[in-house]
């Protein structure tokens, strides 16, 4: 049973993380001069959320006693289950909200497109 518990961690840590990669290069897009910005930013508010998180883990965590050590374990153990799952649950929900779009294609440009076709036909009438 710890394997499969095992796997499923790593299949959402996997899926976080590509899933971020993946948000991270379509903010990106065509606009690839200020991809190093956003990266960088990207990585600046995991840094920041991840230590923030992990005081609130510290903060929350019971007082350690060795004579009471089951209490620990449980926080813990608690804390590696939900804290991931909850994780899953919400990129699932954020990933069903996107709309579904061909990448690369912004809304403007084919706008414009639609606008640079209809002043065609305008001017051949």
């Amino acid at each position: 049973m710890p394997f499969i518990i095992t796997a499923f961690l790593g299949a959402t840590q996997a899926l976080l993380l590509i899933s971020s990669l993946g948000t991270t290069s379509d903010l990106i897009n065509e606009n690839t001069e200020s991809g190093a910005f956003v990266y960088g930013a990207m990585s600046l508010m995991d840094k920041l959320t991840n230590g923030i998180a992990y005081q609130i883990i510290e903060l929350l965590n019971p007082n350690c006693d060795p004579k009471t050590s089951h209490e620990c374990g449980n926080f813990y153990r608690n804390i590696m289950v939900f804290v991931p799952g909850a994780c899953v649950v919400l990129i699932v929900l954020v990933l069903l909200t996107f709309n579904a779009a061909q990448v690369g294609i912004r809304r403007r440009e084919t706008r414009s497109n639609i606008g640079e076709s209809d002043h065609q036909q305008l001017i051949t009438e």
